[in-house]
């Protein structure tokens, strides 16, 4: 009945955009125990008509950061968080493996990958101290050199996404007091603030076309609501203008669809809505956190190697925490 009823929504909005495709992850503490119990465990999937959900992958003993999909959905990127160190992988949806791709740097914390669209590279933010704010790093995959771009330790800079050009990259900077988004070139231009206001402007989220940029922000009021602005900062537009918390915005790969999180049913739920803001539908309806939403084309790898519960080809192994 829930899938009928939202196939109805849709049907009355097709001027608007196409019926939503492909399948998003997502966060969820629901199967957390002690001693982690709250935190981001498991990762699920569900189709983005709302359908199969399903749990994908789980690490009892350690913190999932919001997946990365490679361009072509053939490979994922996240950081586990352990009680030790918090390190950078990418896993083969195919066959499992798994690498640890920050294990070689000294530093002891990298957060937050996000991939370039060429597949080349990784950014992610990382402090260069224990005790100091993070910097935004690059890496390139073939090599695993990683090279700092912004360079200013006492500041945070972090929550990055790039630019379908794979060369510029947006993300939130701590420099004020406020969180503002900016642009850094990778072949080490200034950085450009965007949104320069006396609020919180975070996370940023390139679209495929590369002329918008989905952010959250608190600039109407106390409450989070999903904007969408042009690559340039202008014509700045509240898709979300909901009383409730909307954070975390991440487009469907056909541009037409946004993908967020939402407080708007008492608890962290997945929502998403057409890129004018019509046709808000929440996909997620489990009493438990469910955060972090990333979309992945339904032509990718993903569906043929994953069957309709989720489950690999093999098991998922545990990350064994190692005390530094």
């Amino acid at each position: 009945m829930a899938i009928f009823a939202f196939g109805v929504v849709l049907v009355g909005q097709q001027d608007s955009a196409a019926a939503p495709n492909g399948t998003i992850s997502f966060l969820s503490d629901r199967d957390s125990e002690p001693p982690h119990q709250g935190g981001a465990t498991v990762v699920y999937l569900i189709e983005a008509d709302g359908s199969n959900e399903r749990k994908w992958l789980e690490e009892p003993e350690a913190s999932f950061s919001r997946v990365a999909w490679s361009p072509d959905g053939s490979e994922v990127a996240f950081h586990l968080e352990t009680d030790f160190d918090i390190h950078i992988y990418t896993m083969d949806v195919r066959t499992e493996k798994r690498i640890n791709v920050t294990a070689h740097l000294r530093n002891h914390e990298f957060l937050g990958p996000t991939w370039s669209w060429d597949g080349r590279w990784l950014a992610f933010s990382s402090p260069q101290q224990r005790g100091k704010r993070a910097d935004i790093y690059v890496m390139a995959l073939a090599g695993k050199a990683a090279e700092n771009l912004t360079n200013r330790p006492e500041e945070y800079d972090g929550l990055t996404d790039w630019s379908p050009n794979s060369s510029i990259i947006a993300y939130t900077s701590i420099r004020s007091g406020w969180g503002e988004i900016y642009t850094i070139d990778q072949n080490r231009g200034e950085p450009v603030n965007l949104t320069n206001l006396p609020a919180d402007d975070l996370c940023p989220s390139w679209s495929p076309d590369g002329k918008k940029i989905a952010f959250y922000s608190n600039r109407q009021g106390r409450q989070d609501d999903i904007y969408v602005m042009n690559a340039d900062g202008s014509n700045v537009v509240n898709l979300t203008n909901h009383p409730s918390e909307d954070r975390m915005p991440a487009w469907a790969p056909d541009g037409r669809w946004i993908a967020f999180q939402s407080t708007r049913a008492q608890i962290w739920n997945i929502y998403i809505m057409d890129t004018n803001g019509d046709s808000q539908t929440q996909l997620t309806k489990h009493p438990s956190v469910n955060s972090r939403p990333s979309w992945v084309d339904p032509d990718s790898p993903l569906s043929s190697f994953i069957d309709s519960q989720g489950k690999l080809p093999a098991v998922w192994g545990h990350l064994k925490s190692r005390k530094r």
